[in-house]
């Protein structure tokens, strides 16, 4: 008897259950193309405000900026797809940097004070950042590894 249960009926009983059942309706859940917030790149934080960056729709990112605690932010530098123009830089003061390739220069800008220092890298060395009021600067072997690092102060023009 177990057998022709198993065999006979049971079949037919599963059948005719999964065939009244519908099949829920489908849900299309529409997923964003990206996610909030947008990447906030922070640069320089000084006692005053910090250097940064913010990631746009495009992926691309706004020029570079100096953010005030209080107070609107200032833009500092060019457009940032003009790479060959412009170097900005700062680290862990209120002091920013701003590198010309063009004409081989460097203006210190001290957000804090509001004044600014203007000078000419040395031949041959090549702007790598600012760290407070010091500028880092390398010069390259012709293999194109770096020879030696230069700690620069607008005095020591």
């Amino acid at each position: 008897m177990a057998l022709s249960a198993t065999g006979g009926s049971l079949p037919f009983l599963l059948t005719s259950a999964h065939a009244a059942t519908t099949a829920p309706a489908s849900l299309t859940i529409n997923a964003p193309d990206r996610y909030l917030p947008r990447s906030y790149n922070l640069e320089s934080a000084g006692t005053v405000g910090d250097l940064n960056r913010t990631e746009l729709d495009s992926g691309d990112f706004t020029p570079y900026r100096w953010s005030p605690v209080t107070g609107d932010p200032q833009a500092v530098g060019k457009d940032p797809a003009d790479t060959s123009a412009e170097r900005i830089g700062g680290h862990a003061s209120d002091v920013v940097g701003v590198s010309t390739g063009a004409d081989r220069s460097v203006e210190l800008k001290d957000m804090k004070a509001g004044t600014s220092a203007r000078f000419t890298l040395p031949e041959g060395q090549t702007y790598l950042g600012t760290f407070g009021e010091t500028v880092v600067t390398a010069t390259w072997t012709a293999g194109g590894d770096v020879d030696s690092l230069h700690l620069l102060h607008p005095g020591d023009r």
